[in-house]
């Protein structure tokens, strides 16, 4: 019973692919390289497939029951063959993109952030003009700052003391030290919710 379940494999291919495992010690790529049982070949997947179903087959058995051997991981996370075949595929499609293809998908990425972005603001500036505003409700994902992460790479935004994003005025300087203080104080003193909320947005 632990040989059946796929009539494609015959008793003999699985001693051999077994001995194979044993000698390759489960370097699965290297045992389809090496792999000429009857002059025929066989992919990765379906070498993992048939020794990690032997294998759990082998535990279950040994332990009496499923539950009893649940505690393996062989038992506890079978080995799916499609799944591996179609996260591959997955893989090859990323790995074949053109530089133009990544840079609209970041592009994409960077819009999508930007629009969330501004309904989290938005949001929290109709609860401020409504009075209903709460002090969980502002914290280091919501407030503006926290978004100067979406700009491009190497032109960080700065904050304003009211919170508001804005760019560097020439390219390459940023002000820093006193300036950064003077602007988070300012920053920190205008949030609602008192020394609780400073202490969650620092």
């Amino acid at each position: 019973t632990l040989l059946s379940g796929d009539p494609s494999w015959t008793r003999e291919e699985t001693d051999y692919l077994l001995d194979m495992c044993e000698k390759f010690d489960l370097r699965f790529v290297v045992i389809a390289d090496r792999y000429t049982f009857g002059g025929s070949s066989r992919k990765v997947e379906d070498l993992k497939d048939r020794y990690y179903g032997i294998a759990r087959k082998l535990l279950i058995a040994r332990e009496g029951s499923e539950k009893a051997a649940s505690h393996n991981p062989i038992v506890k996370h079978p080995f799916n063959a499609n799944h591996e075949r179609e996260r591959k595929k997955a893989l090859e499609i990323v790995m074949s993109r053109s530089a133009a293809q990544e840079r609209e998908e970041r592009v994409i990425l960077q819009q999508a952030a930007e629009i969330e972005a501004n309904r989290r603001l938005e949001s929290i500036a109709m609860q401020k003009q409504a009075g209903t505003v709460k002090v969980d409700s502002v914290d280091e994902g919501v407030h503006e700052c926290n978004y100067g992460l979406f700009e491009k790479r190497n032109n960080p935004s700065l904050c304003s003391s009211m919170g508001i994003l804005q760019k560097p005025a020439f390219p390459g300087i940023f002000a820093r030290r006193k300036f950064t203080k003077k602007t988070a104080s300012e920053i920190l003193a205008g949030l609602p919710g008192g020394n609780k909320t400073q202490k969650v947005f620092e």
